[in-house]
């Protein structure tokens, strides 16, 4: 009915048609964002919660989360203030983005600041 309207240029009826159909498409992704989020204090708790379409991620990182076990501190001095030199420790690079980006860690000394 919305192509109908569409196709007789009365666009205001087309568009109200058109989000008319999709409205259980919508009730159906907010049920499942609220399924995926019940267990979260905020939705931005996880970085791939805060939409519908990311979902899936969000559920891959979920198992990570709940599979892992606490270790040690990773930074020995228990802060990202230390200056920067061959005792200043490791710093693991993440290798999975969203974007087609490249990824660097560097640390950054007062000075560059």
């Amino acid at each position: 009915m919305a192509k109908d309207f569409w196709d007789n240029h009365q666009y205001g009826p087309a568009y109200r048609e058109a989000q008319r159909a999709l409205r259980p498409a919508r009730i159906m992704m907010r049920a499942q964002w609220e399924k995926a989020i019940k267990g979260l204090d905020s939705p931005v708790a996880s970085p791939y919660a805060v939409s519908f379409y990311t979902l899936p991620r969000h559920w891959e990182f979920m198992e990570q989360v709940n599979g892992a076990t606490a270790s040690a501190n990773m930074l020995t001095d228990g802060d990202f203030e230390t200056v920067a030199g061959p005792d200043a420790g490791a710093v693991v690079k993440q290798e999975s983005t969203l974007d087609e980006v490249e990824l660097r860690a560097e640390r950054a000394s007062p000075r560059s600041l």
